[in-house]
């Protein structure tokens, strides 16, 4: 596909996305680009924007008044929609397979009946994106959930000195949730940095399958995340953000949660405890020591290390069957912004903790 420049500052840069207005004098510092309306789109990373970014948008909307209006956020009802037939792509064998096993990886699909999940498959299109193709730009509207097969894709959000990158997905992960879920623009721009592949779903497919069979879901999820002390920041708005995407995992009695000395990586997950209850383990100078201290339910973990970057500094196993809500490293940055505060503050608590270890006793 014929592809735009994207920011001045990078040369090469290409827009695969669909823009639904014309390019204006009143654009920010990305400019919009077009492809052929015969070719079909390709979207990229949603991601609902924090305090910070909103204030920015809303500043951007009050002084460009003549440009694209952006409808507030609002959650999008899933009987809104009719029971139209299915968009049906046709597909080779290896293909299905190709996308059946990147479907497997993806939590947001996990909660699909075999039904649901083959209708999602049968309608998703895939895509050859190559280095500097832009695959979503910060302030458009969203057609499109993408899934990745393969490849690397840098996020970048608008600052004032210009576009920053806050993070890289690397051959796994999917994005674009959001936009199709409350009428708010792309909060990011997503940009091809090793040449791969993902797989899009159009919107109004997502919105038949996949919305619909997380609507009940996210109710429980919300009520559960009301619960939860660290979220107390969040708002009402902000809480169902994070249920939209939350997914949750089983663990068996005495299995591990968390490994102590795992990197982080775009498959890392903060963990809220639903049900049951948890052991902390910890190995110093080669011994390992068990605290005193049980995770229960509306408790969370996990979230330190996707703060400070470093290595998990604790192995977490379940001490009876858990289930856990979970959200993955993208998520966690993305949503949990105003909760930052907290969190920082409970890292020097959790280290005071590990440097009392010793004097602590220690588990039979």
């Amino acid at each position: 596909m014929k592809l735009k420049k994207f920011l001045p500052c990078w040369s090469k840069d290409k827009n695969t996305e669909k823009q639904a207005e014309p390019e204006t004098e009143h654009e920010p510092s990305i400019k919009n680009s077009k492809i052929s309306n015969t070719q079909s789109n390709v979207s990229s990373v949603d991601d609902e924007p924090d305090e910070e970014e909103l204030e920015m948008l809303r500043k951007y909307q009050a002084k460009n008044s003549a440009g694209r209006k952006s409808v507030a956020a609002e959650r999008y009802n899933p009987e809104d929609d009719d029971d139209e037939p299915l968009k049906i792509v046709p597909k080779s064998d290896d293909q299905r397979k190709r996308l059946k096993d990147v479907s497997d990886k993806i939590m947001l699909l996990n909660r699909l009946d075999e039904e649901q999940l083959t209708n999602v498959i049968n309608a998703m299109e895939e895509r050859k994106i190559q280095v500097d193709d832009i695959v979503i730009k910060q302030g458009d509207d969203g057609d499109n959930f993408y899934v990745i097969d393969s490849g690397k894709y840098d996020v970048y959000i608008n600052k004032e000195n210009g576009p920053e990158q806050v993070f890289t997905y690397d051959d796994a992960g999917f994005f674009g949730e959001l936009a199709l879920m409350y009428n708010t623009p792309r909060a990011a721009t997503v940009k091809c940095s090793k040449n791969g592949t993902i797989w899009s779903l159009d919107r109004k497919t997502f919105r038949q399958i996949i919305v619909k069979a997380n609507a009940k879901k996210r109710s429980q999820y919300e009520a559960f995340l009301q619960t939860v002390e660290i979220l107390q920041n969040l708002d009402e708005n902000e809480i169902s953000k994070v249920a939209d995407v939350m997914e949750e995992k089983k663990y068996k009695a005495g299995e591990t949660i968390i490994k102590q000395g795992d990197e982080i990586d775009a498959d890392s997950h903060v963990y809220f405890l639903i049900s049951g209850t948890c052991k902390i383990h910890l190995n110093i100078d080669g011994e390992e020591k068990v605290l005193d201290k049980v995770l229960q339910s509306g408790q969370c973990f996990g979230e330190v290390a996707l703060i400070t970057k470093a290595p998990r500094n604790a192995t977490i196993i379940s001490s009876e069957d858990v289930k856990c809500g979970v959200l993955d490293v993208s998520a966690f940055e993305r949503l949990l912004g105003p909760c930052k505060e907290i969190m920082n503050r409970n890292i020097d608590k959790y280290e005071e903790e590990l440097n009392a270890l010793k004097e602590l006793k220690i588990s039979d």
